[in-house]
């Protein structure tokens, strides 16, 4: 026989309504974030279109815009975790696979970026006479490393965590993220 619930408290209400708060203001900021997004993606695609109708367009142009719009498309796709995540899931738990994938996908994106960003300075200072610029985006490349050696790491070792406790609900998310993946 079920149990009856217990009455709803004034307790109750102001949880519901700070709850609801939460999510109004990730809702705000991620829509922010995506007109930010757009407007940086827009600002990009229109600045390298007009170099063509001047009869200026250049390589670096060309590689900034792409910069732009990748950097633009990130800024989406937080926005769209913020969305997913913090507005649209109810449950706020989740198991170490999903952290992990959330993770994941988050550090990529910033890896892809920042090497980008890298790739774009490397070929702007390398149209120059001297080569001591070349300092910062060879730096940039060994953040992009650091970054990727430290994911791996991660994966790897919260991967033998979770399979050396041999929590059962663990192991059926590991399965479960393998046959999406």
């Amino acid at each position: 026989m079920a149990k009856p619930h217990p009455p709803a408290t004034q307790h109750d209400g102001i949880q519901t309504a700070t709850i609801w708060l939460g999510k109004a203001i990730y809702m705000v900021i991620a829509f922010a974030l995506l007109a930010v997004a757009l407007a940086l993606i827009g600002i990009s695609l229109w600045g390298a279109l007009s170099s063509f109708e001047a009869e200026r367009a250049t390589t670096f142009i060309l590689l900034d815009a792409v910069g732009m719009t990748v950097l633009g498309l990130a800024i989406v796709d937080v926005s769209k975790y913020l969305l997913e995540e913090e507005v649209l899931r109810e449950r706020e738990l989740r198991s170490p696979a999903e952290a992990r994938g959330a993770l994941t996908k988050f550090l990529t994106i910033i890896t892809i970026v920042v090497s980008l960003e890298a790739v774009i300075l490397i070929f702007e200072t390398s149209k120059g006479e001297t080569h001591h610029e070349l300092v910062y985006p060879v730096m940039m490349f060994g953040a992009v490393v650091a970054i990727v050696v430290a994911l791996g790491l991660y994966q790897y070792l919260s991967a033998r965590a979770q399979q050396a406790t041999g929590t059962r609900d663990a192991m059926r998310a590991d399965e479960a993220e393998r046959q999406a993946e």
